[in-house]
Formats: structure tokens, sequence, C-alpha cells
């Protein structure tokens, strides 16, 4: 064996390592790596960087549900989070005809699986277009329309 098999039974025991070591680093702590090999007369430096993975964990809403009955909005954002407390349901603007009726905010979500609201909204006639903009905490937005009968 010359020094050549050495430094690549090295390089390779190296790279399965490091491998392996990331692997386990980003199951257990959801975190990522970027890794920069650079190999210049058989050294070979071997550079992290690790970035926290927000973007793994926060989504923007699955969907935004909206009725109308009797004066009554319901809206039902479909988000499901583990702590409704930390990635939850932000903001939720209610839009007539174009024109922004309420705003409203949120420092929680009401479960894990979404967000309830219920508003009287009584002065919106048949004919008109009701949207809903639902924003998340962490990342991301999604919309619902519904068309009053």
């Amino acid at each position: 064996m010359d020094q050549g098999d050495v430094i690549e039974k090295n390089w390779e025991s190296m790279v399965s390592k490091s491998f392996f070591c990331i692997y386990i680093c980003n199951y257990l702590f959801n975190i990522n790596f970027l890794i920069l090999i650079v190999m210049k007369k058989g050294i070979v430096l071997v550079v992290f960087f690790s970035i926290f993975s927000i973007s793994l964990m926060a989504h923007p809403p699955k969907s935004v549900t909206v009725t109308y009955n009797e004066g009554k909005l319901k809206i039902v954002v479909v988000h499901k989070v583990k702590d409704p407390t930390s990635h939850y349901i932000k903001t939720i603007k209610i839009s007539v005809d174009g024109n922004v009726v309420k705003e409203l905010k949120y420092t929680s979500q009401t479960s894990v699986e979404q967000q309830v609201v219920e508003e009287n909204l009584p002065d919106i006639k048949a004919g008109s277009t009701i949207k809903v903009k639902a924003t998340c905490s962490q990342f991301g937005f999604r919309n619902g329309e519904l068309k009053v009968q």
C-alpha cells in the first residue's frame, strides 16, 4: 500500500463519517448542512455551515374555507402545527368587494389542526365577494374567497 492509497482510504473514511454526522444532526436537531470540500495538494479541508431549517418546520396554511349565513361569517383555516402558541395563524384580513373591513391579529391558534373564526358582518349584500387572507406567523399565506348568494 503506497501513500496515495492511504490518502484515498483516509479521504473515504472522513467523507463517510462526515456524511453520517450530517445525517444524524439533521435528523436529531432539524439542521441542514451545506458542505464545502476543497482539495489542494492532497490536503482536504471540509467546512460545515449549519443553517437552522425554519423553512422545514414553517409552512403556509393548507386551505381557507369561507362561509356566510344570516350575517355571520365563518372562516376555517386548516394549518396543522405541533405547538399552536409558537406557530400559528398570525393575521386574518377580511375584504368585501375589495375593501378591507376587518384585520384580525392573533398570538396563538385555536387548535393544532386549524384556526376557526366567526365574525358578525350583517351588512353584506347578495352578489358581494368576500376575500380572506390568512397569514402564518412563520411563513406564507393562503387566500379564500366566497361570492355571497
